[in-house]
């Protein structure tokens, strides 16, 4: 029986990969109006494909037109309004914020009797209910930030990944023990 160690080789690419989508949302944090882009292109076609079968093979029902308007009108919208997205999202965040701070500031104060911590908790939900302003009004700045943080712990996920990879690869080699992977060959 012999063994193949290939969750190495798996996870130094992932971790590759990893880093590379780390440093592109670092570097640039505008990258979802490209993928907006890219999967409402996707749409379109498989929304023109959905309408394609439906006609060639002169279906009864209509799932696959309806099915194929639903993709080709959502691949239109999200190929030439990428911004829909990139500002829909950060909006209904800070809402949420926002909204979960309020009620969390009004929980707060009306325990400020029966508790004593009660301004710490008061201080921290009004903090995130401005912070849920902040988003509501600076959309895409705000988003910009949140890529920008997910590419840089995207890196250092990937730097301690890849630390963390060689380490027990060189362990395994100075080893004895045979490393078990789900992949066996006979």
């Amino acid at each position: 029986m012999k063994i193949k160690k290939s969750h190495f080789w798996y996870t130094n690419l992932s971790t590759i990969i990893s880093l590379i989508v780390g440093i592109v949302f670092t570097v640039k944090p505008d990258i979802l109006a490209i993928i907006c882009h890219i999967v409402g292109a996707l749409f379109c076609i498989a929304g023109i494909a959905l309408f394609a079968v439906y006609f060639i093979q002169k279906q009864t029902t209509t799932s696959s037109s309806g099915y194929g308007l639903m993709f080709l009108l959502g691949g239109i919208l999200l190929y030439l309004a990428p911004g829909v997205l990139s500002f829909m999202i950060p909006v209904l965040f800070g809402l949420w914020v926002l909204t979960s701070s309020g009620m969390g500031m009004y929980r707060n104060f009306m325990f400020r009797e029966s508790h004593h911590r009660w301004l710490i908790g008061f201080i921290m939900c009004t903090i995130g209910a401005i912070l849920g302003v902040y988003i509501i009004t600076r959309p895409v700045s705000a988003l910009n930030a949140t890529i920008r943080a997910i590419g840089i712990a995207m890196i250092i996920f990937a730097v301690l990944r890849l630390v963390s990879a060689f380490l027990a690869k060189k362990q395994y080699e100075n080893s004895e023990h045979v490393f078990v992977d789900t992949n066996i060959e006979e």
